[in-house]
């Protein structure tokens, strides 16, 4: 009898083939997850589950940082060279998901005028 026949191996064919070209956007993921989970060791603050969470979400962050950093270059009308991203994921990872929610939901507020609920 034919073990798993709905298993295709294209299918890990074609994963390794993405993962190899999106190298260094793994790479930049998971420098942050591992900044991520340092810092959040150091300050032993949280659990394990919710330092892997923000490991995770850090990694998510950096992974998508290089298309990001472009477009807002193409926007402001700036090169931004391809290197400055390494040290944007190490930013991430070392001021984490809290940090980062806590001044963009200081933005937004000061941009529409109103107060956030959380911090009442």
């Amino acid at each position: 009898m034919k073990r798993m026949p709905e298993k295709d191996p294209g299918f890990w064919a074609s994963l390794l083939a993405w993962l190899y070209a999106h190298k260094n956007d793994a790479g930049l993921a998971g420098i942050s997850g591992v900044i991520a989970i340092l810092r959040a060791s150091y300050y032993a603050k949280d659990s394990w589950p919710k330092r892997v969470i923000d490991a995770a979400l850090c990694a998510t962050f950096s992974f998508f940082l290089k298309p990001t950093l472009q477009v807002v270059g193409q926007v402001c009308n700036v090169t931004v060279p391809d290197d400055t991203a390494w040290p944007v994921a190490i930013f991430i990872g070392a001021v984490g998901t809290d940090y980062i929610l806590t001044k963009m939901r200081a933005f937004a507020d000061k941009k529409l005028g109103s107060t956030n609920a959380d911090t009442q």
